[in-house]
C-alpha cells in the first residue's frame, strides 16, 4: 500500500511541476519561496527564512513536502487497519489540494510538520520548546491544534484530566462570547474579520456579501455561524471555479466528516476536543474568504489524521 501512495505523491507532483496542472492559485508560495533573507519579525518573515535556510542546505519546498508526505503515509500505512474507509479517508484528505501545499513553500507545511516534530521530540525539552514556539509565531491561532493534541496524547495536561479540558473549552467559549456581547465589541470583532481579508474583496470566494452582525443574539449571527459551518468542511462547493475543483471539495469535506466521526467513535471526548479545536481554528478564518479556508485548514485536517492514527495504533498495542 506505502508504493501506491509513493506512486500516488509522485503523479501529483509531475502534474504540479511538469505540465502545471494545479488545482488552485498557489497563495504566498512565490512570495516564501523567494530565497531570501528578511530582517523583520512577522509571520510572513519568519516563513520566508525558513525555507530561505532550507533552500541554503539543499533541501527545496519539493524535497521537504515529499519527506514529509512519505513520513505521514509510512506512518499511516503501518499504524492503521487499512481498511475501505480507513483508504478512503486518507485519500479524501491528503488530497491533490493538500498534497499542493505540501510540495509548494506555504505555512500550511511548516504548521502540520512543526506539530508532527513536536511530537517526535516531545521527550528533548530544548527542540520541543523551539518547534513550538516557531509553530505559535507563524500562527497564533493554529496552537490550539498543538494543545488538543497533546491533551489527547497525554489524556490530560498539567495536571487537569481530558474530560476538564472538554468543559473548559465549552465554559470558555461561552464566557468569551458572552464577553464580547456585553462589553459592544462583536460588531468590531467581524469588521476586524472582514479587514483581515479586505485583500481578497474581488476575488470571487469572497463573502463580503455575508449581513453585518452586532449581536450575538441576532438572525445575522446565525447566518455568519452556519455559513461558516458550512464552510470548514465543504468549502465553496457552489461557487467552485470547476467541476474537478467541485470534487475535490466534496470529497475532502466527507473526509474531514468522516474522520471526526471515527475519532468519536473511539472516545466521543477525543472527537468533541478535536471538532471544537477546528471549528474555533476554522470557522473565524473562514467565513469571510472560501478560498483562505480551504488552505487554512489543511495543517489541522492532518494532525486530526495523523492523531487518529496514534489512537489506532494505541488500540492495537494494548491488544497485542
Amino acid at each position: 500500500m506505502f508504493i501506491f501512495f509513493v506512486i500516488y505523491f509522485l503523479s501529483w507532483v509531475v502534474a504540479f511541476k511538469v505540465f502545471g496542472l494545479h488545482v488552485s492559485k498557489l497563495g504566498d508560495a512565490l512570495k516564501y519561496g523567494r530565497g531570501i533573507i528578511i530582517y523583520v519579525l512577522d509571520e510572513q518573515a519568519l516563513t520566508t527564512n525558513i525555507f530561505t535556510v532550507f533552500s541554503y542546505i539543499g533541501l527545496s519546498p519539493l524535497i521537504l513536502g515529499l519527506i514529509f508526505a512519505y513520513y505521514i503515509s509510512h506512518f499511516m500505512v503501518n499504524n492503521l487497519v487499512l481498511n475501505k474507509s480507513n483508504i478512503f479517508i486518507l485519500l479524501c484528505i491528503i488530497n491533490p489540494f493538500v498534497i499542493q501545499y505540501l510540495i509548494y513553500p506555504s505555512k500550511e507545511f511548516l504548521l502540520a510538520c512543526g506539530t508532527v516534530l513536536i511530537y517526535k521530540f516531545r521527550n528533548h525539552t530544548l527542540l520541543c520548546t523551539i518547534f513550538s514556539i516557531l509553530t505559535f509565531l507563524i500562527r497564533p491561532t493554529y496552537f490550539i491544534a498543538v494543545v488538543v493534541f497533546f491533551i489527547i496524547y497525554k489524556k490530560g495536561l498539567f495536571g487537569i484530566g481530558i474530560k476538564a479540558y472538554s468543559i473548559l473549552i465549552a465554559v470558555f467559549t461561552l464566557l468569551g462570547l458572552l464577553y464580547l456581547e456585553n462589553s459592544g465589541q462583536v460588531e468590531s470583532l467581524f469588521i476586524y474579520i472582514e479587514n483581515l481579508f479586505l485583500p481578497y474583496k474581488a476575488a470571487n470566494t469572497n463573502r463580503f456579501w455575508l449581513p453585518s452582525v452586532t449581536t450575538i443574539f441576532s438572525y445575522e449571527f446565525i447566518i455568519w455561524i452556519s455559513v461558516g459551518f458550512y464552510t470548514i468542511f465543504f468549502g465553496f462547493l457552489f461557487d467552485a471555479p470547476n467541476i474537478i475543483i467541485r470534487f475535490l471539495v466534496i470529497i475532502a469535506g466527507i473526509g474531514k466528516i468522516l474522520l471526526i466521526y471515527k475519532i468519536c467513535k473511539i472516545r466521543l471526548v477525543y472527537g468533541y476536543l478535536w471538532f471544537s479545536a477546528f471549528v474555533i481554528y476554522g470557522l473565524p478564518l473562514s467565513i469571510v474568504n472560501v478560498g483562505s479556508s480551504m488552505r487554512y485548514t489543511i495543517p489541522i485536517t492532518i494532525i486530526m489524521l495523523y492523531s487518529y492514527t496514534i489512537m489506532r495504533k494505541e488500540i492495537i498495542d494494548e491488544r497485542r
